[in-house]
């Protein structure tokens, strides 16, 4: 009898001890799991607290971009720091952040709300559109911003979009190149690929060869007439690196009222797509100037 119960006393001595030990495997196991979810987590706030710092510096890009326009419209004796001509210049902040900033001149490119036919058809020719192709897209966006409801005869008017259950065509200037997304027979690709040469400021039938990209200065000719930049509106690109990497990219558009006025007006200021800058990793941070 005393053999049983002893025997009875070492298994459930046996069975504690399983439990116990299973206990702490699945505390282990919570402890390790809650740890990696902390360094998760600490990770995370990390990289938004990265993120974060990038968009303010690519936001003081821009307003050291504002300052530079502002005193170049003064007529300062000095250069400007970053000039109006599309190409990107580098500078360094404290810590190793790198900043690159490019301001392109509006009248470089064409207006969607005043160029006409000719001059939408250049565009769109010179994109690589057939010129039958290109004159459709070029009345579509007309009918689109004009303020009537007749449409041209490649074009299309308020009836074509509600048989095809889309939206009704804005019949009002555009505000932003990305309305053109909107333009019905349009496609998406080629609405794209056309912003960049695209804008709703400069207010020019035509374009400044001397501030265009390459591809709008071989439209330029009857189709797109050449005329003189009024240094009206100013497209600003600033794109911020940290030492880590993260990057953050501010587009804005400033106009300036008055043609020799200081005052401007923001347009348009929003995250944008980062382009390559190979000079991040060419140039040395100690080679840069400091923003």
């Amino acid at each position: 009898m005393a053999r049983r119960r002893t025997g009875a006393v070492n298994r459930e001595r046996g069975f504690i001890l399983v439990m116990v030990l299973w206990a702490i495997i699945v505390l282990s196991l919570m402890a390790a799991g809650f740890a990696a979810m902390t360094r998760a987590k600490i990770r995370t706030t990390a990289g938004h607290a990265e993120l974060a710092a990038a968009e303010a510096l690519a936001d003081a890009g821009v307003n050291l971009a504002l300052l530079s326009l502002m005193g170049s419209k003064a007529a300062l004796p000095a250069s400007p720091r970053f000039a109006a001509d599309g190409e990107t210049r580098l500078c360094v902040f404290d810590g190793g952040a790198r900043l690159a900033i490019r301001i392109e001149d509006e009248a470089g490119k064409v207006d969607l709300n005043a160029a006409g036919e000719p001059a939408l058809v250049a565009l769109f020719v010179a994109l690589g559109t057939g010129p039958e192709t290109a004159r459709s897209y070029a009345q579509r966006i007309l009918d689109y911003r004009d303020g009537d409801r007749e449409p041209r005869a490649d074009g299309a008017e308020e009836a074509a979009y509600l048989a095809v259950g889309r939206l009704k065509p804005k019949n009002a200037p555009f505000d932003t190149v990305e309305e053109l997304e909107q333009v019905l027979g349009l496609p998406a690709e080629i609405a794209r690929g056309a912003r960049s040469y695209l804008t709703v400021t400069s207010r020019l039938n035509g374009i400044d060869p001397e501030k265009a990209a390459d591809l709008l200065k071989s439209a330029a000719g009857p189709g797109l007439p050449r005329v003189r930049s009024e240094a009206r509106a100013f497209a600003i690109h600033a794109l911020a690196r940290m030492p880590s990497g993260v990057q953050y990219a501010t587009m804005a558009v400033a106009e300036f009222p008055e043609l020799r006025g200081r005052n401007y007006v923001i347009r348009q200021w929003h995250h944008s797509e980062a382009w390559q800058v190979p000079e991040f990793e060419e140039t040395d941070a100690a080679e840069l100037p400091p923003c």
